[in-house]
């Protein structure tokens, strides 16, 4: 696993903020933020991003990845519904390879399935903001973070 930007301050340590919402102050003193490149997006078996905005961008630089590209959020609600189905039901796989099998569900899924709002795929920047929005977009993170985790291991989210 991997992360990057699409418009990164390349070198630039985890926002302090970011740190305490997450509850690790001291952690991660050795991140430094790197600007994404096409050959991270063309290796990659999944991309997600926090924005549609962000997931334009990637397929921009490599048009091939659109098949593998996907906000959180909504990358979260294909693997939500993904453990709602059965193996073989609406095409999803035999469970030995979760991720690739979770990614041909999303692309079954995409464009069916779509938010309430637009904007609901979106995770929004909390940088220069208060540390109550830093806390809340961490908990949004991890929430969806855990959908995905279920969905490839199997487990019910916490």
């Amino acid at each position: 696993m991997e992360s990057a930007g699409v418009r990164a301050l390349a070198g630039s340590p985890i926002d302090p903020k970011m740190l305490v919402a997450l509850g690790h102050p001291q952690a991660a003193t050795d991140f430094a933020a790197r600007q994404v490149e096409k050959h991270m997006i063309a290796g990659a078996d999944l991309v997600l991003t926090a924005t549609r905005r962000q997931r334009s961008a990637v397929v921009s630089l490599v048009p091939p990845a659109l098949a593998k590209t996907y906000t959180l959020a909504e990358f979260a609600r294909y693997c939500a519904a993904y453990r709602a189905t059965q193996p073989g039901d609406d095409g999803v796989g035999s469970l030995d390879d979760p991720l690739s099998d979770v990614i041909a569900f999303a692309g079954r899924r995409r464009g069916g399935d779509i938010p309430r709002r637009l904007e609901d795929d979106d995770i929004s920047d909390p940088h220069g903001r208060s540390l109550r929005v830093h806390r809340r977009v961490a908990r949004l993170i991890d929430a969806k973070a855990a959908a995905v985790l279920a969905a490839l291991d199997h487990v019910e989210p916490s």
